[in-house]
């Protein structure tokens, strides 16, 4: 606990798990190349020294603005964990991936563009980066990992490109300022991982603690809705006022938006032929329902059981007759309108 600084020579290819465990009292590490630091493998988060002295210095002078070097093609596991003198990053063409805890706790970054070479970020890439406030994301990734982003609790908006089929389990928890999600328009479905559950906090493991108020979501949804861990990531989510449904979304999954209390209207577009079960079960405030199919999609029970006073459900004018007849449609006969 007494050592203050070490010294990293480019011979290093690899330091293995817990080296540097406890050494509460390091407060720089030292290198003279910055692609051969890049290049280290790193066992674990101790094994990497910036985690406790969370200052890295390139020939004596601290890396503030890091320019990874253009012969780095993947970004390594904790290559800069801790490391909260940092404030900006930039990501060469090169590269091709983001390792898991690259950048966590790199609490000094304020924001991060991921380019479009790069097609997988790692679990907790970014976890604790609580400085980020813009966090742009390349079209050719693919999937962004476990608790990628959690704990970066000053980012406010944040865009899924089409590129990305899948995202871990709580990547955006904890992010307490994150107010608008745009999960852009796409043909291929986007596999989020398995929502945190316990008796209060249903379904909301994906985006946990957040301010989410705004959300466009652009394609369909899959995720387990197989037991009790089966609401969406948007289900109980009671900031949530404004829901925009692409017209490349064809269902609207189970428990979708269950216990979404502030959500007062919404729009289902014309491409959507089927609402699961209880997508908007216990939605009190939602009053206005525009459904724009002419043919009524299928519908499970529950969609629309909610105790909102005033509810309408805006259908073609056409269709009104066969809305009010079609299998669980019936429920809500009175409710139906034509526009």
């Amino acid at each position: 606990s007494s050592l203050t600084s070490v010294v990293i020579p480019n011979s290093v290819t690899s330091i293995g798990g817990f080296a540097f465990e406890g050494c509460s009292g390091l407060t720089a590490v030292h290198i003279t190349d910055l692609s051969a630091w890049c290049k280290i493998k790193f066992d674990s988060w101790s094994s990497n020294p910036t985690s406790y002295a969370h200052h890295l210095y390139l020939n004596g002078e601290e890396i503030t603005n890091l320019v990874i070097p253009d012969d780095i093609t993947s970004i390594e596991k904790y290559a800069f964990s801790g490391c909260s003198g940092l404030t900006s990053v930039s990501i060469p063409s090169s590269v091709t991936s983001i390792g898991d805890s690259a950048f966590s706790g790199c609490s000094g970054l304020t924001s991060v563009t991921i380019p479009n070479s790069v097609t997988s970020i790692g679990d907790w890439a970014f976890r604790n980066c609580s400085g980020l406030t813009s966090v742009t994301i390349g079209n050719s990734v693919t999937s962004i990992g476990n608790y990628a982003f959690d704990g970066c609790s000053g980012l406010t908006s944040i865009t899924i490109p089409n590129s990305v089929t899948s995202i871990g389990i709580g990547t955006f928890s904890d992010c307490s300022s994150l107010k608008n999600l745009r999960i852009e328009d796409g043909d291929t479905e986007l596999s989020l991982g398995q929502n945190l559950y316990d008796s209060s906090n249903e379904g909301q493991g994906l985006f946990f603690d957040c301010a989410l108020d705004t959300l466009y979501l652009g394609r369909n949804l899959k995720y387990d809705t197989s037991s009790s861990y089966g609401y969406s990531p948007f289900a109980n989510n009671k900031s949530l006022t404004s829901v925009t449904i692409g017209n490349s979304v064809t269902c609207i999954g189970k428990y979708a938006f269950y216990k979404c209390s502030g959500l007062t209207s919404v729009t289902i577009p014309n491409s959507v032929t089927r609402i699961g079960d209880s997508a908007f079960l216990n939605c009190n405030s939602l009053v206005t329902v525009h459904c724009r199919p002419v043919t009524p999609p299928t519908l499970w029970e529950d969609v629309f059981r909610f105790n909102a006073s005033g509810r309408k459900i805006y259908v073609p004018a056409a269709s009104v007759e066969d809305y009010k007849t079609a299998a669980n449609w019936s429920t809500y006969a009175d409710d139906i309108i034509g526009e």
